[in-house]
């Protein structure tokens, strides 16, 4: 046994040669500086290149390969159609010609490096499996003085709240890249470069909250004013596809491409089936307020059809307002094709134009006139009604209105009779919350409505 521990030493020692490590002992026991086993370094040559040109020639091209990137004074990155940005890499190797995919932006011999440090493909100990219980990456791992964590975000830099924590490098840069390659993935799965998975299954309190994810980014004043806007989170599709449409009738077609989506539910479709969610995205206050709830900017959508389509809905969805808690004001919505409908459900609510009442969901009632028993039997509001017509009405009379900020325009026909001396019902007086009706001969003179007579009629506000 002590034989075998031995060995199992000196084979760490060999293929280890950089690992510091705290064992079960009294003071801890340096083997290294670095947990990288049979590291595969970069490339270092020198090439000469001609500005506009993708090939260069190196002095020495042995161990360079195509797709490694490359790094030097005269190239850089470039816009190509694949990527939109993407840093130089190998396109071709053909003896010590290197074939590059952007174009050298200056002339003269320089130094080059292929590719960065990387652990072999080869190596068998920590090239595949790595476990920790706790993570200190980057600026993070660097003692006290670099663990500001705690100072903009109370109990970040404990262990038990964060098991790994990532800090970017001092000289700036990302804290984490992740990636996935479409066709690195031969087992048949969807590529998949980040997945975060929040399991809720019992607590020993009910008062705890869960965010599967959560952004918080904190500006300092000193920072106010840069050159750049600040974006906590942007998504970028760069897409060489065939665009395809989508609307609510027709979604998860091949070859559409969809910047963000949310679903409620797994997709299980045996029971136990998951519940409906709550809403999709919550716009709430927190201490300050947004300026915009969404913007879309100009020329951000495609209008050659006439029109940016900025919200697409079915049947049967449509724009709520609430006025209280479960209390809802108006909608605007189409239930059947082709047709588009508004609801104020409120008692003497309507529609303004313009800050003005235009039309009032209260209906108009009968003030005086219009014969004893006359009634408005049937209205959409002051947009349209119907009077029955009482005993001994005579000519007309007085219809009680919702408030208008100056009057009321309207006019009406008599249904049941066309005659000289029933020739025109119209409007003869109007205030803020009334308006008079009379019904007129061929000769100008007002006659009298016949009992039972249906009057229609439609009022607009001014």
């Amino acid at each position: 046994m002590k034989k075998m521990r031995a060995l199992i030493s000196a084979l760490l020692l060999v293929y280890l040669p950089g690992v510091g490590a705290q064992t079960n002992l009294s003071s801890p026991v340096s083997v290294g500086t670095s947990l990288i086993p049979d590291a595969s370094p970069p490339i270092n040559t020198t090439a000469s290149a001609t500005i506009g040109s993708t090939t260069i020639s190196v002095a020495n091209a042995t161990g360079v390969t195509v797709g490694m990137g490359i790094y030097g004074d005269f190239v850089g990155e470039c816009s190509t159609a694949n990527a939109a940005f993407t840093n130089a890499y190998v396109t071709a190797v053909n003896g010590n010609s290197i074939t590059m995919s952007c174009p050298a932006t200056k002339t003269d011999p320089y130094p080059v490096q292929f590719g960065q440090q990387r652990i072999s493909t080869e190596s068998a100990i920590l090239a595949n499996n790595l476990g920790a219980y706790y993570a200190k990456i980057g600026s993070a791992s660097k003692g006290n003085t670099a663990a500001w964590l705690n100072q903009v975000s109370t109990g970040q830099d404990y262990q038990a709240t964060s098991a790994l924590q990532v800090i970017a490098p001092p000289g700036g840069g990302y804290g984490i890249t992740t990636a996935a390659r479409s066709s690195d993935a031969t087992g048949g799965a969807a590529a998949f470069p980040l997945q975060s998975i929040l399991y809720l299954d019992s607590w020993s309190s009910a008062n705890y909250k869960s965010e599967n994810t959560y952004l918080q980014d904190n500006l300092a004043a000193a920072t106010d004013g840069k050159s750049a806007p600040h974006i906590q989170m942007e998504q970028s599709i760069n897409s060489l596809w065939v665009t395809q449409g989508e609307d609510p009738y027709f979604v998860n077609q091949p070859g559409q491409t969809i910047l963000h989506r949310y679903d409620c539910g797994t997709g299980q479709s045996s029971a136990p089936l998951p519940n409906n969610c709550t809403s999709a995205i919550d716009i709430v206050k927190n201490g300050a307020q947004l300026r915009n709830g969404i913007v879309v900017s100009s020329d951000a959508l495609d209008v050659s059809s006439g029109f940016g389509s900025v919200l697409s809905m079915p049947l049967n969805n449509g724009l709520i307002w609430y006025s209280a808690k479960n209390t809802y004001s108006a909608t605007i919505s189409s239930k059947s094709p082709g047709m588009l409908d508004i609801n104020v459900p409120t008692s003497g609510a309507g529609i303004r134009l313009n800050g003005s009442l235009l039309i009032s969901a209260q209906a108009p009632t009968i003030s005086s006139g219009f014969g004893s028993g006359a009634s408005v039997v049937a209205s959409n509001g002051t947009a349209a009604f119907r009077i029955s017509v009482g005993a001994s009405p005579g000519s007309g009379g007085v219809l009680s209105m919702p408030e208008a900020p100056n009057g009321w325009v309207c006019d009406g026909s008599d249904l049941s009779q066309m005659n000289s001396s029933a020739f025109y019902f119209r409007q003869t007086a109007f205030t803020k919350t009334s308006v008079t009706m009379a019904m007129y001969n061929t000769s100008g003179v007002q006659s009298n409505l016949i009992a039972g007579d249906t009057v229609v009629m439609k009022c607009v506000a001014f």
